[in-house]
C-alpha cells in the first residue's frame, strides 16, 4: 500500500495527520492498526465532499471476467455431491489453520498478519465511523450504514444446502423515505369493508373477485407491483392467478397470507428486503446487506433496529440445525471503505426469545423457499 495509518487515541481533528509514508519512516507496510484513511480515495478532487469510488474497467475485461465467472458456476453445477464435498472441506482447513484464529491483539498498533479482526460492540463501532465522517475528513455525519451478514446455508439434510431467500424486515425506526423508497402492495380479501381500509392506509389496490378480474384482464401486471397480501378466505380463490402472479405469487405458511391484513400491508409497504446472496464459489455460505439507520442518529435508535434485523434473520435458522446460522456481521458506512466486524452475540437472546414464543416453518422447506421467491 502507499498510505500507511498509524492509528492511536487521538481527537478527531487530528486523524487526518496521521496518513504517512512507510518509506520515509521506514516502518513495515505489514504493521497496521485498526484504522486505514485514504482520504484521497474518498473525497472528490479535495473538495471535502464525499465520492463513492469508481474502478474503470473495459468492455473487453468485463467480457473476460462474466465468461470466467460463468465458468466457474458451471464448473461448481458439473461437480459431484463428493467433490463438492471435499471442496468445503478444503476450504473449512485452510481456514481453520489460520494462525490468527482466535488470537487478539492487546495495543491498537499490532501486526496485522499474527492477529484475528476484532468483534466490536455497536457502540464502538459507530464511534470509530463518526471519526472518519468528521469535517476534517469525509464529513459525511449523516452517512447510511449498512450491516452485512455472512450465514452458513448447510441444510440439516446431510449434502444439501438452503436455498438463498428473501425476509422482509420492518425496522423499529424508518429509514427516511428519500433511502428507501416504499414497496407497492395489492391487497386480496372478501370483504369490501376491509378493502376500503386496506386502499385507505397506503395499498395499491384491494379487493376480491373485481381485482382479480383486473389481473386477468392485464389491468394489472407482475411489474406494477411489488408484493401480494392475501386474507386466508380468499386464498382457495387467488390460487386461480398463479400462473398471473408468476414469481410474486405468495406461498401459503408465509406471513403474506394473514388474517391480521393491516400488520402485513404495514411490513411489506415499509419493511426492508433482506436478500440473501451465495458468497463465493461455494453454495453452503451466503451474504445479505441491509441499510439500518444514519451515522447522526442516536445510538439507541440504531441499536434497536440492528437488533430487528439480526433477529429477523436469526428466525430463518432450521429448528434441528446446531450449526451457527449467523457466521459474522460486520458495519460499513460508504464511501469509507472502513468496515469493522461487529459483536452480535447478544442479540441471540431476543433472537431466541422470539422464535420460542410462536411456531414458525424451517426456510429449507419447499413453503418458505416459495416465499421467499415473493
Amino acid at each position: 500500500p502507499d498510505q500507511l495509518t498509524v492509528a492511536m487515541p487521538l481527537p478527531a481533528s487530528s486523524l487526518s495527520l496521521l496518513l504517512l509514508s512507510p518509506r520515509r519512516l521506514a516502518i513495515p507496510a505489514s504493521i497496521c492498526c485498526y484504522r486505514q484513511f485514504q482520504t484521497s480515495q474518498s473525497l472528490n478532487k479535495n473538495s471535502g465532499k464525499p465520492r463513492l469510488k469508481t474502478i474503470p474497467v473495459s468492455n473487453a475485461s468485463q467480457r473476460v471476467a462474466r465468461g470466467s465467472a460463468a465458468a466457474s458456476a458451471q464448473a461448481l453445477l458439473n461437480l459431484t455431491p463428493e467433490a463438492l464435498k471435499k471442496k468445503i472441506e478444503e476450504r473449512n482447513a485452510a481456514e481453520a489453520a489460520d494462525p490468527r484464529r482466535g488470537r487478539q491483539p492487546e495495543a491498537e498498533c499490532h501486526l496485522r498478519d499474527l492477529f484475528e479482526p476484532r468483534r466490536l460492540p455497536l457502540v464502538e463501532i459507530l464511534r470509530r465511523h463518526r471519526e472518519f465522517a468528521c469535517p476534517e475528513m469525509l464529513d459525511n455525519p449523516s452517512g447510511q450504514l449498512y450491516a452485512t451478514c455472512l450465514f452458513d446455508m448447510t441444510s440439516v439434510k446431510q449434502g444439501k444446502f438452503m436455498a438463498p431467500f428473501s425476509k422482509v424486515i420492518r425496522l423499529p425506526h424508518a429509514l427516511p423515505e428519500s433511502l428507501v423508497r416504499q414497496h407497492t402492495v395489492i391487497a386480496f380479501c372478501s370483504s369490501p369493508e376491509l378493502a376500503e381500509d386496506l386502499k385507505a392506509k397506503g395499498a395499491m389496490d384491494a379487493g376480491g373477485a373485481d381485482l382479480l378480474g383486473k389481473l386477468e384482464t392485464g389491468v394489472y401486471i407482475q411489474e406494477n407491483f411489488d408484493y401480494v397480501i392475501c386474507h386466508p378466505d380468499f386464498w382457495p380463490s387467488l390460487l386461480k392467478a398463479r400462473k398471473l402472479l408468476k414469481d410474486a405469487m405468495p406461498a401459503q405458511k408465509s406471513p403474506q397470507i394473514s388474517e391480521d391484513m393491516e400488520s402485513a400491508l404495514m411490513l411489506y409497504k415499509y419493511g426492508i428486503p433482506a436478500k440473501l446472496t451465495q458468497a463465493g464459489d461455494l453454495p453452503d455460505r451466503a451474504q445479505c446487506r441491509v441499510p439500518f439507520g444514519l451515522l447522526d442518529w442516536p445510538d439507541y435508535n440504531l441499536n434497536e433496529n440492528l437488533s430487528a434485523i439480526v433477529t429477523g434473520l436469526l428466525n430463518e435458522k432450521p429448528k434441528k440445525s446446531n450449526r451457527e446460522f449467523i457466521m459474522s456481521v460486520s458495519v460499513t458506512c460508504p464511501p469509507s471503505d472502513e468496515l469493522f466486524l461487529l459483536d452480535w452475540k447478544p442479540y441471540t437472546i431476543a433472537a431466541d426469545s422470539s422464535s420460542n414464543a410462536a411456531d414458525r416453518v424451517a426456510p429449507d422447506t419447499a413453503d418458505a423457499v416459495a416465499a421467499s421467491a415473493s
